[in-house]
């Protein structure tokens, strides 16, 4: 795996831009022909879950400590992630007869795939920024450190797109396998709770091992806590984002030549 290779499939990725284009346009139509609502529900989505969790845990389960402001946090950024990582197993076997029929980089497909989900994010974080006004009662200044973290995530969030498209193309079950690990991973990552939360009861070091882990607790101190976020934080971030990109252009690059056999 040369970067001179790297750079090659780059340009060859510029080159067919336009198709990456079409591909988004598709995915947007196709998602919200016949609704009233249309691109609403990019927003209800995220929102239902907001209130849901809010009242459950806070009102319901007595868990004080998680506020509106901490949920809506932790929400959007998991959404893109989750509803990328599940879309990007299926983003090479639905296009099998694109695939089959037509030559183009294989690497469009997941692409685009996170693409799709990350007009969504960004649609949602518009509402976002105002919520966090009316939630806080006003815009903490370390927010000029969410857009940081939001492309530290979509890169991490773009390796395991290559990687687990790639891989779901020569076993099926990896599909489903993926569907019920987001479940687990939801509750193990700090989404709804934050890190004194968890140092408090002396599971801080399993939240380490945890990936996605350090972009949460990142957001929260950006958003939550109007902190900047810890260096330790930032590293780990950094050390994920390169590694899942690493691992998910290997995996792709190494398979995506079998693709048409397995279909």
């Amino acid at each position: 795996m040369s970067t001179k290779g790297w750079i090659a499939d780059t340009l060859v990725l510029f080159r067919y831009r336009e198709l990456l284009q079409r591909l988004i346009a598709k995915d947007l139509k196709v998602k919200y022909r016949g609704s009233y609502l249309g691109f609403l529900w990019s927003l209800l989505n995220p929102l239902s879950l907001v209130v849901v969790y809010s009242l459950v845990l806070r009102y319901v389960m007595g868990v004080r400590e998680i506020s509106p402001l901490l949920v809506v946090t932790g929400i959007i950024p998991w959404v893109f992630f989750a509803n990328t990582v599940n879309s990007s197993t299926e983003s090479i076997i639905s296009n099998a007869n694109l695939v089959k029929k037509i030559f183009f980089p294989r690497e469009i497909l997941p692409v685009s795939t996170v693409a799709f989900n990350f007009i969504q994010f960004i649609m949602a974080v518009v509402v976002f920024i105002p919520a966090v006004y009316v939630l806080r009662g006003d815009l903490p200044w370390t927010l000029v450190f969410y857009p940081m973290i939001v492309a530290l995530q979509w890169i991490f969030v773009l390796g395991a797109a290559l990687f687990l498209s790639a891989v779901t193309t020569f076993y099926k079950d990896v599909r489903y396998l993926t569907e019920v690990t987001m479940m687990i991973v939801f509750w193990i990552t700090p989404v709804l709770y934050h890190y004194q939360m968890v140092a408090d009861k002396g599971l801080a070091v399993y939240f380490w091992i945890n990936p996605l882990s350090s972009y949460f607790f990142a957001y929260q101190s950006s958003v939550y806590f109007a902190e900047i976020p810890r260096w330790e934080h930032w590293l780990a971030m950094g050390g994920w984002s390169l590694a899942a990109l690493v691992v998910g252009i290997y995996t792709f690059r190494r398979t995506r030549a079998k693709f048409v056999e397995e279909l």
